[in-house]
């Protein structure tokens, strides 16, 4: 079901800003859209500024590439050198990616918390949960959330090699190696999610030095996907 353009602008309206911050809404554009939405935002102590507009036609609008379409504006004091700079413009739309991306995931987690909270027994959820956590390398905390998960029969295999990848990152390389020759063993077919198991698993066993077992990895891959990721490479060089 379609959210209508109210649905769409409530969680906006309702955001609450850091202390020195100050948003307002403001009258947004009547001509370019039946709906529009328009909003200010001042740094209080760094002298920024920004706009931001959205807006909505159910019949979509030639050069939209659909029905909404955001607009935003920026402005903010900042030093000559870096203003001379000209990757500043790749920069700055890097840093804005970033920003939107990680308070979609912090929204994300917040969402899957609750959903976990209101149905704590159930698998798929506290799976999902700890996706989201892996995404922003909270490893810790997904680790115990994957642990349940691995119970459900439907993402069992998925769960495992995130917990792998968990155990990887906290440098606890004998259990990362554990949990994936495991998941190998119960993986019957060689799919993809088998070969990233094992390559994974070969990643696990050369952070541990051990080539021999390695490249045994990468062969078993090598026999049946000629063309996985850097495993011609890998298992070529080793002759």
């Amino acid at each position: 079901m379609k959210k209508t353009f109210d649905q769409v602008i409530a969680p906006i309206l309702a955001l609450k800003p850091r202390g020195e911050i100050l948003l307002e809404s403001v009258p947004a554009p009547q001509k370019l859209a039946p709906h529009a939405l328009a909003m200010t935002a001042d740094v209080l102590e760094d002298a920024a500024t920004g706009r931001f507009v959205l807006l909505h036609d159910p019949a979509g609008q030639e050069g939209w590439g659909g029905q909404w379409r955001c607009v935003t504006f920026a402005r903010a004091a900042i030093d000559l050198e870096m203003a001379s700079d000209p990757l500043l413009p790749e920069i700055g739309w890097a840093w804005l990616l970033e920003s939107l991306k990680k308070q979609r995931a912090d929204l994300a987690l917040e969402a899957a918390r609750s959903r976990v909270d209101q149905n704590p027994t159930d698998l798929q959820l506290r799976f999902e949960l700890g996706e989201i956590l892996v995404d922003l390398e909270n490893w810790q905390e997904a680790i115990p959330e994957l642990q349940k998960a691995r119970q459900n029969p439907n993402v069992r295999m998925r769960a495992m090699s995130l917990l792998g990848q968990c155990f990887t990152a906290r440098g606890m390389l004998d259990l990362a190696a554990k949990t994936l020759s495991d998941a190998v063993s119960e993986l019957l077919v060689m799919d993809a999610v088998k070969k990233d198991v094992i390559y994974n698993l070969g990643l696990v066993y050369e952070k541990m030095g051990d080539a021999q077992k390695t490249v045994d990895c990468m062969k078993q891959i090598y026999e049946v996907d000629y063309g996985y990721r850097d495993v011609a490479k890998r298992v070529e060089s080793s002759y």
